[in-house]
């Protein structure tokens, strides 16, 4: 089974090491995928669960804490930019991937949106992939 990792993302994300390593188990969302981010914004990268210890011999001895995010955890690269790691089963994975697809072609048309509106869209959009998929999924 492989993961998604979108190599065009690179040059936004910089050149941090750790985030780079990260991303070849999980990708981006929030604000930074839908081309939102500010200056001063974290970084949040959905992991399959399957892959959290990878994602932790990367982070390595870096003080990690636990996050209100999901139920995830974060913590602050070489760059001191908070890293959210947010780890969802499979199944929930592949519906944030194609969730935040669809807020990266949404958000360019509605750029006014409110936290609160994003929030309640990306949502409602993963609950509709979860539907809409089928599971368990075949050999990869």
């Amino acid at each position: 089974m492989t993961y998604p990792f979108d190599e065009a993302e690179l040059p936004r994300l910089g050149k941090n090491v750790i985030r780079t390593e990260v991303l070849k188990y999980g990708t981006v969302t929030g604000s930074q995928a839908y081309g939102t981010a500010r200056a001063d914004s974290d970084f949040d990268i959905a992991v399959p669960i399957g892959c959290v210890s990878m994602v932790m011999k990367i982070i390595g001895d870096r003080e990690t804490a636990d996050s209100d995010y999901f139920a995830g955890f974060y913590f602050r690269d070489g760059d001191g930019v908070v890293v959210n790691i947010i780890p969802l089963h499979f199944h929930t994975y592949r519906a944030w991937i194609l969730a935040t697809k669809m807020m990266t072609v949404a958000l360019k048309d509605m750029p006014y949106l409110s936290s609160t509106s994003k929030y309640a869209m990306f949502e409602g959009f993963v609950a509709l992939f979860k539907i809409a998929t089928p599971y368990p999924y075949g050999e990869e």
